[in-house]
């Protein structure tokens, strides 16, 4: 049967009128109610919070459609009690932010320790006898630091399983120029796109970056006064390729697509096969590194 609307029963308490509290349903239902009943076309779902008095406050999803009745024109509400579901999305809401806070703590300890440890393999490499252990020492050091960038950027990031490639990319490549840098005579140029990379694979291009920009400065630039190092980094939807190039000496002639020599480059190789990726390097005018892989 036809129903009369009668206000909200905060009026039993306030003799003056509804009050127009902020968890007072009348301003919204009744004006959702008017809107139709002056020939509105209806009011969409909309979520509400309603405070009673003996259970605290509640939830609705609501409604008003029009309605002929009689002749004469009326509002339908359609009310359903969502509370349960708005205290799930509340849970939900809190857990990932403590989840978030202590993914952010683990990163953050993480790249501690790995700091530590590459502080620590840089201090023996500085007490190394030999200029093999030293260099073995050194190598090992950058590799570690090469990681503990990545922990850096997903700190500085919002989200903790994506890197941002061109900012990571960056970083590692900066750090490594630190290094040897020949006092300035060796120009490098990068041209990486940005996009993003889950972090297991970003530590291995971190690594193959590391191996490759290395071995450029330590290896081919040899007796050389000036030099160019070239480092590009192409996204094409399907898959990412990593090139690095030097205008040095070169490591040999043609090309070696099967035996890299030396444990990084075959660290290198190692990795690409990981990424499900491909390695090889060209000696023309310089040598060519180039890694592939699909996102």
């Amino acid at each position: 049967r036809c129903g009369d609307y009668l206000r909200c029963r905060h009026c039993l308490e306030h003799q003056e009128g509804c009050g127009d509290t902020p968890l007072c349903c009348d301003c919204e239902l009744d004006a959702a109610i008017r809107h139709v009943l002056n020939g509105g076309s209806g009011v969409p779902e909309q979520d509400k919070e309603i405070e009673r008095f003996e259970d605290g406050a509640i939830w609705i999803r609501f409604a008003v459609v029009p309605l002929t009745l009689d002749g004469g024109r009326c509002a339908l509400l359609v009310a359903q009690d969502i509370s349960a579901r708005k205290r799930a999305e509340s849970d939900m809401a809190r857990q990932l932010v403590e989840k978030e806070s202590l993914l952010k703590e683990i990163h953050h300890r993480v790249k501690n320790n790995i700091g530590a440890i590459a502080s620590l393999l840089s201090l023996q490499a500085d007490s190394a006898v030999g200029t093999e252990t030293r260099g073995a020492l050194e190598d090992a050091a950058s590799r570690v630091r090469s990681m503990s960038a990545l922990y850096e950027r997903l700190l500085l990031g919002e989200e903790y399983q994506d890197v941002s490639m061109r900012d990571y990319a960056e970083g590692v490549i900066t750090s490594i120029a630190r290094v040897y840098p020949h006092n300035g005579s060796i120009t490098v140029e990068t041209r990486i796109a940005d996009f993003a990379i889950d972090a297991r694979r970003a530590v291995s291009v971190g690594i193959i970056l590391n191996e490759l920009v290395t071995n450029a400065f330590k290896y081919a630039f040899v007796d050389r006064d000036a030099g160019s190092l070239s480092v590009a980094i192409e996204e094409s939807g399907s898959g990412v390729t990593v090139t690095v190039h030097d205008d040095g000496i070169g490591s040999g002639t043609g090309v070696d697509n099967d035996a890299p020599t030396g444990f990084g480059l075959a660290l290198v190789r190692m990795l690409a096969e990981q990424l499900d990726g491909s390695f090889a390097m060209e000696n023309h005018q310089g040598t060519t590194s180039v890694v592939k892989f699909k996102l």
